[in-house]
């Protein structure tokens, strides 16, 4: 039903400097992206997604009042057909339905957005999103419901914020 042989993803966490070049301010980032190696093939192979460029999820805490952020960057996703039939790019909040016959088709959403929590105190910002869901059915029966690329972050700063030197 779905074949994909790799998915690459990578959190990387850091302190970066806020407030101008001399600040001794530093924000707490987490960062999160995810992307497919290769092709995800579904219904046989009948389907082809190609997922251009990751997507990212990034929080940042400062430790400052209204410090706390969530962004999201969705993946660009490309739908093919075998023989050419269809070649579609998917868009960011839209479902795109490809029919393969005889009450079969396949459903491929990309988020726009995600779920996200922040602190008044900009102490905690955490984000959580699945940016490509995918939903099978074949013969009028729901065999099928993917999710790749699913990334979590969470950035924590102390009260006040991080200072350095």
């Amino acid at each position: 039903m779905l074949k994909t042989n790799a998915a690459t993803s990578l959190t990387v966490n850091k302190l970066s400097r806020f407030g101008g070049k001399r600040s001794n301010k530093y924000a707490t980032v987490s960062t999160a992206r995810a992307n497919t190696a290769r092709p995800v093939k579904l219904a046989g192979g009948e389907v082809r997604l190609d997922v251009g460029g990751p997507a990212r999820l990034k929080a940042k805490a400062t430790g400052q009042n209204g410090g706390a952020s969530v962004k999201y960057k969705a993946p660009t996703v490309r739908v093919s057909r075998v023989g050419g039939i269809q070649d579609d790019e998917v868009q960011p909040g839209d479902t795109q339905k490809i029919e393969l016959g005889g009450g079969s088709f396949v459903l491929i959403s990309v988020l726009d957005k995600s779920n996200k929590s922040v602190s008044n105190d900009g102490t905690k910002a955490s984000g959580h999103v699945v940016p490509i869901q995918v939903k099978v059915v074949l013969n009028g029966l729901a065999t099928a419901n993917v999710k790749l690329l699913e990334l979590d972050t969470t950035a924590v700063a102390p009260n006040g914020g991080t200072r350095i030197g």
